[in-house]
């Protein structure tokens, strides 16, 4: 179990980190930032596929926080939900153009709220916070 912990939290390190470079690089560097919402996207795409086998994956063999990567799990698949009825809906209705930000909320913003969300489960499983209270115990004040 800690190296499947290990591992999860370093691919989704990796993950994060390569979303990080690659945003200052389109936007820096080539001066493209009409561009780093898709690299969001596509980040957050990857990012999400991981961490729902993850969850699926810890949630069957019974990991350490279990309520919250369920709850993070169900989160997911109602956004996924959500997001295919509102494609088939906005596909055949031409208000999307005037609440067009809400969209851009809905498909960015959430899935950047739950890839920190279980980024930060995942950083609590593997580092757990241990007490200091290790200097004379038997004596109590």
């Amino acid at each position: 179990m800690k190296y499947l912990k290990t591992l999860d939290f370093a691919g989704q390190t990796f993950i994060f980190g390569a979303y990080i470079i690659g945003s200052i690089w389109i936007g820096v560097a080539e001066q493209r930032w009409n561009s780093l919402a898709m690299t969001t996207a596509f980040a957050m795409l990857c990012l999400g596929w991981w961490q729902m086998i993850s969850a699926l994956i810890m949630l069957v063999m019974n990991a350490p926080f279990r309520k919250q990567r369920l709850t993070h799990f169900i989160t997911a698949l109602v956004y996924l939900g959500i997001l295919v009825l509102g494609a088939k809906y906005f596909e055949s209705n031409q208000t999307a153009i005037m609440i067009k930000w809400i969209g851009w909320i809905i498909m960015i913003g959430t899935p950047v709220v739950l890839g920190i969300f279980y980024y930060s489960i995942t950083w609590r499983c593997v580092f757990p916070k241990y007490s200091s209270g290790k200097f004379l115990p038997h004596v109590s004040f």
